[in-house]
């Protein structure tokens, strides 16, 4: 399972083996699964791919001694309006932090899922992929979504959340790590030093300047 706070996920996890333990069998044929997530949200299972497992799964391969070592399934969890990943329609964040396992790797969509380091092509021209990011905890957790891209006069990276700052809750992080859970964020690839966007409740992006007096002051 992939894509929430991890101490939800894992508590998701345990109910499903409470289930399977209580003599309900988990069935992969996307049939949806209830009584697991909150507000009657169901979950598909879907079987994981072979090829996927030396990515995810190397500690398996390792102690089996054998591949595929047993098989493994993804738990797919849906949007607000219960559509899952493969609907196109669906929303950003379910599509984006979840990867598609159930697709052979050469099938799947070029993203961070299949390849952390190189992402073809790599959106961000003037940042490479270990750039470093400010961003805030609430992001990284997946508490908040991005609600706002700021690109400093001097070229670094700011994804925000609209909520106060402080410095516990300040964050950074890799760019590619952040583009990988957030793939639309390719749209703001080509973003000038000085521009911002913020994300309008209507679910459209404003772009503007920045304030010239955030401007650092030059030598001189």
């Amino acid at each position: 399972m992939f894509g929430l706070l991890l101490p939800d996920m894992q508590n998701w996890i345990n109910k499903i083996g409470d289930q399977i333990r209580d003599g309900q069998p988990l069935h992969s044929d996307e049939r949806p699964l209830h009584g697991i997530l909150p507000g009657g949200y169901p979950l598909i299972i879907k079987p994981v791919h072979p090829g996927w497992y030396p990515f995810y799964f190397g500690t398996a391969l390792r102690f089996y001694r054998h591949h595929p070592p047993l098989p493994i399934v993804q738990v797919v969890w849906p949007d607000q309006d219960g559509r899952f990943p493969w609907d196109e329609h669906a929303g950003v964040n379910c599509r984006a932090n979840q990867p598609q396992l159930w697709l052979p790797p050469d099938q799947h969509a070029p993203s961070l899922w299949r390849e952390l380091e190189s992402i073809t092509p790599w959106p961000f021209p003037d940042s490479p992929v270990r750039t470093q990011v400010y961003t805030t905890t609430r992001i990284i957790d997946g508490q908040q979504p991005i609600r706002g891209v700021v690109r400093d006069h001097d070229g670094a990276w700011q994804f925000l959340d609209g909520l106060d700052t402080t410095g516990q809750s300040i964050a950074i992080a890799h760019l590619h790590h952040v583009y990988a859970q957030h793939p639309y964020l390719a749209q703001f690839a080509t973003l000038a030093p000085g521009r911002q966007a913020w994300l309008s409740t209507d679910g459209t992006w404003t772009l503007s300047d920045l304030d010239p007096e955030d401007k650092p002051a030059e030598d001189g």
